[in-house]
């Protein structure tokens, strides 16, 4: 019995530096693969931080999903509403990774270990989380106490800077506290906020998400994103 040959339902766009459009692959019904490898229907060869098979993009009749394959380095998405995050959570804002963890957290994890190391005791009042500024190695570079409220990222204004990443805006993203729940929430940027997914997700038309040095976009049927 012959095998229906997969329907192009759209396609997925590279962009580019410039934010225009690069290059396009068509979208097909079925699991559309991502990666460095020969398998992969989308294929970046050249680009280290990618797994042989990095992700999948589902698409049926009941929509189309993103599903990491790759924990190592990741795939994410870009947020459009303010979503929650939880203690171990990886965002990228510009070319920055940062994870996300709770000081009740850390504090629980570190007696587990019998460690006196930390988040440098003893905590100041009122501090409820820790961002961390990962490495290429995923060492921490930096890390940064979460005291207020609302903590703001930018490259120019904010609670946490960073003013040699000309990729994050001058006010870039908030993160807040709001009874115990943590939320992460884009004000606007030029580049977008990223979070990275732990399990498949539904994404639409015009959703943009990133995986190694690759920033792509979904189009689905005419590949208008309006």
């Amino acid at each position: 019995m012959a095998t229906a040959r997969p329907e192009r339902v759209g396609y997925i766009a590279l962009i580019d530096d410039t934010g225009a459009e690069s290059s396009q692959f068509p979208l097909n019904t079925g699991s559309n693969r991502i990666g460095r490898g020969q398998s992969c229907q989308l294929r970046f060869p050249d680009d280290g931080f990618l797994a042989r098979e990095h992700c999948i993009v589902e698409a049926s009749d009941r929509g189309i999903s993103l599903k990491p394959l790759d924990f190592a380095n990741g795939t994410y998405l870009r947020i459009t509403t303010p979503v929650e995050i939880h203690h171990g959570d990886l965002l990228r804002v510009g070319q920055e990774v940062l994870r996300f963890e709770r000081i009740d957290r850390l504090v629980s994890e570190n007696n587990s270990r019998g460690s006196a190391e930390g988040v440098g005791w003893p905590i100041a009042r009122g501090v409820w989380g820790r961002l961390s500024q990962m490495g290429l190695q995923r060492q921490v570079a930096n890390a940064y106490l979460l005291q207020n409220q609302d903590v703001f990222l930018g490259r120019e204004r904010g609670d946490i800077l960073f003013p040699k990443d000309g990729f994050v805006s001058g006010s870039h993203a908030v993160i807040s506290d709001r009874k115990g729940r943590a939320f992460l929430k884009d004000l606007g940027s030029s580049n977008g906020t990223f979070l990275r997914i732990k399990q498949e997700m539904p994404i639409r038309n015009g959703d943009l998400f990133l995986l190694g040095r690759n920033l792509l976009r979904v189009h689905v049927g005419n590949g208008s994103s309006s």
